[in-house]
């Protein structure tokens, strides 16, 4: 008769032996501690904002600067179509020559008392014109003959104005080429072609607009044939002159 055995049978692998300096168990199935979250964001972005370029804020800047000079050029055309600014004119309209003596010897001069009479036309019908620090003068193939100051003139909107001056000059000295050329022209043709000259300050002012300006006008009158008459020995002492033809139209730059 066999005895029972106290020990009921083991099955599967033996249990390893536990050493005191093993690691203590962990709770999450590995044999290490987990380490602690860390607080860094680790948010991963798959679309992310592009820095803003140099290259960006050029053409930012190019198409604004475009854009600016779009409108005002718009704004200038509206005003040109509109406004439709144009040049005044100017003519000679008279110009008479008194006294007049050409000395043309060791030490060649003129003297004559001039009288000029001017038209000035302003065509614009929404512009005016104000007319200051007005000086007038007489020369002789670009040489100066005589000068004088006009009086202010005001011209309002398809306005016409006949300006009046008065020069005179009394043994002006001349380049002896020049004095030999007045005496050969009213000798060879009776008449002499002279040079008037205006230059202004003009302020330019439209009408129902905030657009003003101010600018240098110079009028340029060319060619002005006068023919003189009276005695006719040398020198010319005492001989007057008047406009020959019509008026003369000047050119006006401004």
């Amino acid at each position: 008769m066999s005895s029972a055995n106290p020990r009921p049978p083991v099955t599967g692998y033996p249990v390893p032996p536990q050493h005191p300096s093993s690691a203590p168990a962990t709770t999450n199935g590995y044999p290490y501690a987990a380490p602690y979250p860390s607080s860094t964001n680790h948010y991963y972005d798959p679309y992310p904002v592009p820095a803003p370029s140099r290259s960006a804020f050029l053409r930012s800047f190019l198409i604004t600067l475009i854009s600016l000079f779009l409108i005002a050029g718009a704004i200038m055309l509206i005003f040109w179509i509109v406004i439709r600014p144009r040049v005044p004119d100017f003519y000679v309209t008279s110009l008479s020559v008194s006294n007049y003596s050409v000395s043309a010897g060791t030490s060649p001069s003129i003297t004559a008392t001039w009288a000029v009479s001017l038209r000035a036309v302003n065509p614009n019908k929404k512009i005016r014109i104000s007319y200051d620090e007005v000086q007038s003068s007489i020369s002789y193939r670009d040489e100066l003959l005589a000068t004088a100051s006009v009086p202010p003139f005001y011209q309002g909107t398809e306005d016409t104005t006949e300006v009046k001056v008065g020069l005179a000059d009394k043994d002006y000295y001349v380049s002896l080429r020049n004095a030999n050329g007045m005496e050969s022209d009213r000798t060879g043709h009776g008449t002499v072609g002279f040079e008037v000259r205006v230059r202004a300050l003009a302020r330019l002012n439209a009408k129902g607009w905030w657009w003003s300006r101010t600018r240098i006008i110079r009028v340029i009158c060319t060619g002005v044939s006068v023919r003189f008459t009276g005695n006719a020995t040398a020198g010319g002492l005492g001989l007057t002159g008047q406009l020959n033809g019509g008026d003369s139209q000047c050119y006006v730059l401004i």
